[in-house]
């Protein structure tokens, strides 16, 4: 998603081309207003916004932790419902699961405590539903 914190962030072509009205939607628009949730924590910068669509933590630390690819994958899938992309009953399960581990591991975009076996199972399968979602495959 376009955006006017990274490199080549085409906010100018949104700008031009109307902006959020118009279908243009920049990444700091769906953050400024209303924010996205992950779990209990609420993503409000473009540059927070970037550093975990990147896999990494909110201050920029790369991270091999999986909680970060789950709030990667649902700070995607967000955005993209947000923008008005399709969805279905699996990808809105995908979602309120994604939160529900996120809040469970007290993420708050630096860091997440480890996770207990049983989560672990969840958190690889809502993985691979919101992988598939992010992807255009899990609404078909």
């Amino acid at each position: 998603m376009w955006n006017t914190c990274a490199p080549d962030n085409r906010a100018d072509v949104a700008a031009a081309n109307g902006g959020r009205e118009a279908g243009w939607i920049l990444m700091d628009d769906v953050l400024a207003n209303p924010g996205i949730q992950l779990g209990d924590h609420r993503v409000t910068s473009c540059e927070e916004g970037l550093a975990l669509l990147q896999g990494r933590t909110a201050a920029g630390d790369e991270t091999d932790d999986p909680v970060y690819d789950l709030a990667l994958l649902l700070l995607t899938a967000e955005l993209n419902l947000n923008a008005g992309a399709e969805s279905c009953p699996i990808a809105e399960e995908a979602v309120v699961g994604a939160h529900l581990i996120l809040a469970s591991a007290g993420f708050d975009g630096v860091s997440a405590s480890p996770l207990d076996a049983e989560v672990g199972g969840a958190l690889s399968r809502l993985i691979e539903l919101l992988t598939a979602y992010n992807q255009g495959e899990l609404c078909r």
